[in-house]
């Protein structure tokens, strides 16, 4: 069964912008037809980082069909190859993702 997981991420710890991204991802998704199973969120972690443990743990739970949505695509990478590295891996899983911005 697909599932729908919202990713968050913010560079320096600040848990109120993890709660306006969830919230975002939230309406977004109440929007389009969708309910949020679970959450992962990195948190005072950089987006230049690629070792984030709760990006990583999403990865590896991540099946074809599901949905991945985050506010903007700078939340999944602030280096563009990487970025788009991340994009052709959930293309190749068979995950669709959506951003907000």
């Amino acid at each position: 069964m697909s599932k729908v997981y919202g990713y968050c991420r913010v560079a320096l710890a600040c848990k109120e912008e993890i709660t306006e991204q969830k919230a975002l991802i939230d309406i977004y998704c109440n929007q389009h037809g969708f309910k949020v199973d679970e959450y992962f969120c990195d948190n005072g972690v950089s987006g230049l980082n690629s070792h984030r443990d709760a990006f990583n743990k999403m990865l590896y739970v991540l099946q074809d069909g599901d949905v991945v949505v985050v506010k903007d695509v700078a939340r999944l990478s602030r280096d563009m190859k990487q970025c788009m590295s991340f994009v052709e891996l959930m293309d190749q899983l068979g995950v669709t993702l959506k951003t907000i911005y």
